[in-house]
């Protein structure tokens, strides 16, 4: 009788936990559980920010890139790659005396820095879209933000301070930096557009084959002669990504 008794109890636990896990997979199928907050059901912030300062970041470094450093040129060459596509570049280095040209941009990473810089900072609240959470039923909290770029030798870094607060009954996500690394050696060519720049001042011109040798051909250097002036493209070897700029020296 006792063993009898006990294979009861048994049958009856288990019609027990039957049913209880039954009454959830009904109460979670007819949404009669609130199914918390999770970073799949909608974007994250850090997610949508940073996918911005991406967009952001590639296209004041592909400006700049075409623009001598600038993103809008004040002194420039207009100088046409092809046919299709011609281009507003700065002048580094620009003189129309008998004397070497003066150097505009002596400190060029920063400058392009600052460049950077200012660019996100104009767009990047017009990127950002609160709605993206206000529509799932957040609320957000936007603070003031800021944004610092560092130009590496290899590549290009931009750090976003920005305090952002979305809320949901007891969900609470909260998130201050943002960054996004660019893998552009905008340093490396600063510093060669630096020494052709010292040497047009020096010499009053730069001689392509010599310098790209010493560097054991780390760079690439294209030069062009429009009209008064010179165009210089500076690459990294087998680099897409040039950096343009313009020189008007007093010997030509």
């Amino acid at each position: 009788m006792a063993k009898k008794g006990q294979v009861t109890v048994f049958i009856i636990l288990g019609i027990v936990v039957l049913a209880i896990f039954g009454l959830l997979y009904f109460a979670i199928s007819r949404d009669y559980i609130e199914t918390p907050f999770t970073r799949t059901s909608v974007v994250s912030v850090s997610d949508h920010v940073e996918e911005c300062i991406n967009i952001l970041g590639e296209e004041a470094i592909a400006l700049i890139g075409k623009q001598g450093g600038d993103l809008q040129p004040s002194l420039y060459q207009n100088w046409c790659i092809n046919s299709e596509e011609c281009l507003q570049v700065s002048y580094l280095c620009y003189t129309e005396e008998l004397v070497p040209c003066t150097n505009r941009r002596p400190f060029l990473s920063q400058h392009m820095e600052k460049e950077i810089s200012e660019y996100v900072d104009e767009h990047l609240i017009e990127c950002v879209d609160p709605g993206l959470w206000e529509e799932s039923g957040y609320s957000v909290s936007l603070g003031n933000y800021e944004s610092k770029v560092s130009i590496g030798k290899e590549d290009v870094l931009i750090t976003v301070d920005w305090p952002i607060t979305i809320r949901k009954d007891t969900f609470v996500e909260q998130e201050e930096r943002f960054s996004q690394k660019f893998d552009v050696p905008l340093g490396l060519l600063a510093e060669t557009a630096y020494d052709i720049v010292q040497s047009e001042i020096s010499n009053g011109d730069f001689l392509v084959v010599p310098y790209v040798v010493s560097k054991k051909g780390n760079v690439e250097i294209e030069k062009h002669r429009p009209g008064k002036s010179k165009i210089y493209a500076v690459n990294a070897f087998q680099d897409d990504y040039k950096l343009y700029f313009a020189v008007q020296g007093w010997v030509l």
